[in-house]
Formats: C-alpha cells, structure tokens, sequence
C-alpha cells in the first residue's frame, strides 16, 4: 500500500491544470466485452478458451489459473496453457492475504507468452501462471494493470504490464486501457454492453469533454490532492473538510468492491461532520439517509464529482441509515473502487500519468465503436 505523504506535493493546482493528451489520426482500438465488474476475456498462449479475469488497477501483477496448478482450489476455472511462445523465467512470486494461511496464500511461476485481447496479439509478456490460489475465486485469474514501467517511483519486483508493453512494442498507439461499465440499473438500447478498449479512447461511448485528473509518481493510480465537501442533507451546510482530513490521497481501484475506505482516523472525522449517530457498541454508525460528498481531482476540466454515501435500503425509520463506506483502519490512503468508477466512463494513460473521467453514453450510439482523434 502507498504512503500518501510520500506524494502530497507532487500536484501543485494552483500550477495549472494539466493538459490533455492527444490521440492521432492513426489511433486504433481493440475491444473486449466486459462482464460486471472489470472483468474481461484475455486468450493466453493463443490457447481457447479465454480466460475471464480481473482487470485489476490496484495490482501490478498478475496471476492466472494455470494447468501447474492442481489444487483443489483450482477447480472449475479455465486455465492457462502455455503456447509456443512459452518461456518460464524461473521466478517464484508469493502474495499473501488475511491472515496469511495456505488458503490465502497465491504461489505464481512468471512466465512470458502471448496476449490476446480482442483483435491484437502481443507476443510475449510476462504473467504469473498459478500454483496454488486462494479459495472461492468466481473468475480465472487477476491481470493486474497498475502502473508498473510507467510509474515514476523504483519497484525492484515489479514487471510491465501487457497494456504498456502493447505500447512498449509498438502495438497500440497510446499506452491506454479505458473502461465502460454498466451495472444492470441503467435503462440502455439494445447493443449496448460494458466493454473495455486499448490504445485510446472510445468515442462513442462518452459525452462531452474528459476530465483528466493528475496521478502520483507510484504505480497505484492516486491523485495525490483534492478538494473534498461534505453535507449532511440538501437543506444543511456544504461543508469545505478539506483540511480536517489527515489523508490527502485517493486512490482508484477496479479490483476494490467497495465504494469508499477511509482510514480509520478520517473515517472518525467523517461520522461528526456529518451528525452520525453512535458509535454503537460494535463501532458501527448511522449517519443521515440524504449524505453526500463531493470531490474536485483538479483535473483538465476542473469537475466535481458528487455521490451518496448513505445504504438507503437500510433507513431505521428515523432518516439514519448504514453508510455505504467503510472504515479501512489503518491504510494510508482513501480507497474508491468499483460502485464509485463505473458510474463513468474512464481510462487509464500510462504515459501522460494521468486517469480520465467522463459521462457515459447510454444512448444507441453506444452499441458501436469509433476511437477518438484529438
């Protein structure tokens, strides 16, 4: 996990905004259809069928259910064969989540072979074909798509992702996976699916300008400042809590099903901005059924972006309710992950290190795609 002082001085706002990338006539896109959330198919080795895996931009590395793996775990899934451009690097990777027991224990050999997604190939990147994973997993494998080439920062154990090494390799355009999500509330034509795209944009799937928010130097992708309001209700006070937050980073996670984690000190201040009531004897609060906050990245176009924070399925009768965020105790940064993301349309640029926000479009252009020029 990052340590967000590390960076709290790498955006200066009052510096400027920063400026849009460009995206030549040349641009062209490959897209896949995705599943709810960020879940994608990806041919390895060139070996049907695809593995669904995560698309995950809160992890550097990858790993995937592989024919090494013979756990009972491994069961069920779809797995990775290597193909002809198998090479094994002879590298043992070892993550470790929970409580640190065998079953939550992911062993991984990297290995390099070939990358379908969509339309193009690459051929050869490096994965890590599993082992041993972790029990209970719905998809096939975890592709991790943190910065990793392109962070600013020196990783001694980290190795480029396939999205950069597209672009390393002169395969894309512009080293950039962008992602349109829908999660089954919207009312859409039919054709229009989730789908994610690299090397650029989709233009049909977006209105409007995009609003390109400033990353720091890690491989998460973080914004190292923002403004940050909260209100009670719509009749109450639009609080400025910028200052009384400890923790000036947030980072955006695919991979995170949560909408919000704060560290536990913000997460305090929270609750008494917003008149919670309690903590009741197992920390838990209730806070008003109408909160919302609204954060600005200092991005390209300088937006805000608002949401509720509050579980309104579960008001008590008196207008309190659970809320929808969490305290994440003792992490460094706030964390946003997939209920926040997918109400727009995004994209990740390695290059320019910066993340793109925009209104989807949900109208019947949508069910095509055309990449973007600028």
């Amino acid at each position: 996990m990052t340590v967000d002082r590390f960076i709290v001085d790498v955006s200066n706002h009052s510096a400027g905004r920063p400026t849009a990338p460009i995206f030549p006539a040349n641009t062209v896109l490959s897209t896949v259809p995705l599943q709810l959330s960020y879940i994608a198919p990806i041919t390895l080795g060139g070996n049907e069928p695809a593995l669904e895996v995560l698309l995950d931009a809160g992890a550097p590395d990858v790993w995937v259910d592989s024919v090494f793996c013979t756990g009972t775990n491994c069961n069920g899934h779809n797995k990775y064969h290597p193909g002809p451009k198998f090479v094994n690097l002879s590298i043992k990777d070892t993550e470790i989540y929970g409580g640190g027991g065998p079953d939550e224990t992911f062993i991984t050999w990297r290995v390099n072979d070939s990358v379908t997604f969509g339309d193009i190939t690459i051929p050869t990147t490096t994965l890590g074909a599993a082992v041993r994973i972790g029990p209970d997993q719905s998809y096939d494998g975890n592709f991790g798509i943190a910065k990793a080439y392109y962070a600013q920062c020196s990783y001694s154990n980290i190795y480029p992702n396939f999205v950069e090494n597209m672009y390393l390799q002169g395969i894309i355009k512009n080293p950039v996976i962008a992602f349109y999500q829908l999660d089954g509330s919207e009312s859409v034509p039919s054709g229009v699916v989730s789908q994610a795209s690299i090397g650029g944009l989709d233009a049909n799937k977006f209105t409007g300008q995009v609003d390109w928010i400033p990353m720091g130097p890690q491989f998460m992708w973080t914004n190292p400042t923002s403004t940050r309001w909260v209100q009670a209700s719509p009749s109450a006070t639009v609080q400025d809590a910028t200052e009384e937050f400890n923790h000036p980073a947030i980072t955006f996670d695919t991979g995170d099903p949560g909408l919000l984690g704060l560290p536990h000190d913000d997460w305090v201040t929270l609750m008494s901005l917003l008149g919670a009531e309690g903590p009741d004897s197992n920390g838990n609060y209730l806070i008003p059924w109408e909160s919302t906050m609204t954060w600005n990245f200092y991005g390209s176009q300088m937006r805000n972006y608002t949401f509720n924070l509050a579980d309104t399925t579960t008001d008590n009768g008196s207008g309190f309710c659970n809320p929808s965020a969490n305290d994440a105790g003792d992490t460094t940064n706030w964390i946003t992950g997939a209920p926040f993301l997918h109400q727009y349309y995004i994209a990740f640029h390695y290059a320019a290190n910066l993340m793109g926000f925009a209104t989807r479009n949900l109208g019947a252009s949508a069910a095509h795609s055309s990449p973007y020029f600028s």
